[in-house]
């Protein structure tokens, strides 16, 4: 699809990281120089801009489906997330009823150098599942769940990738073992109906983005495929 508007192209003509190496060793901050070209082929001024690089910088979204009680449920995990704290110490035009300190979730994980290709992606969905959820999957109990999107991308170029899998005995499971991270320990799983994961998130109870487009992009593949 032709984007509507004049924009040809945008390109960066200069990059620099904010900070020093020992600084920047998870997330840099860079300050962008560019420039847009315009369909008429003229060219804007250079203009600042910033964004986020992080170590890894693509995920892998992962939609665990099981059938409980002749119901279509999805795997959804608690996820500690601090950076929403700090909501709690600003003075906000519209302010929260409460900010929550963990989220409901879709299990996920960050796409390593490593995990080349399609078999790389999986690979990592079966890492990511057991780290997270205890459960042991193989590659190829995965698919893909439609196109990888952008989140935040006025700040950061991360893609978010969705893969998901049919668990046969949600009781087969191994305690999820986490990153070894503070940010994961305590963490568990629910299983949760698709129609009810939906109304929690219309309602506010899922506030997560990537989980919430999960659980639809779910719900529609159940609708054509009438599981």
């Amino acid at each position: 699809m032709k984007l509507p508007g004049r924009i040809q192209d945008v390109e960066i003509i200069d990059k620099q990281p904010v900070g020093s190496p020992e600084e920047t060793s998870y997330l840099t901050l860079y300050s962008l120089r560019v420039q847009n070209t315009y369909t008429d082929g003229t060219k804007s001024d250079g203009y600042r801009y910033e964004g986020v690089l992080r170590k890894w910088l693509d995920a892998v979204v992962i939609v665990l489906t099981a059938n409980i009680d002749d119901k279509v449920c999805v795997c959804l995990r608690t996820s500690i997330r601090p950076p929403l704290l700090l909501r709690r110490t600003l003075d906000l035009p519209q302010p929260d009823s409460a900010t929550p300190c963990a989220l409901l979730e879709l299990p996920a994980g960050l796409i390593e150098d490593s995990d080349k290709g399609e078999a790389g992606l999986m690979g990592r969905a079966v890492l990511e599942t057991l780290e997270e959820t205890g459960y042991s999957l193989v590659e190829a109990d995965f698919s893909t769940l439609g196109a990888g999107v952008f989140v935040s991308p006025g700040v950061i170029p991360e893609k978010m990738l969705f893969v998901t899998a049919w668990i046969r005995d949600i009781d087969n499971r191994s305690a999820p073992e986490g990153d070894g991270s503070l940010a994961e320990e305590g963490s568990d799983i629910v299983w949760v109906g698709v129609d009810e994961a939906l109304k929690m998130c219309d309602n506010g109870e899922i506030v997560d983005m990537k989980t919430e487009l999960g659980i639809r992009r779910l719900a529609t593949l159940l609708v054509s495929t009438e599981i």
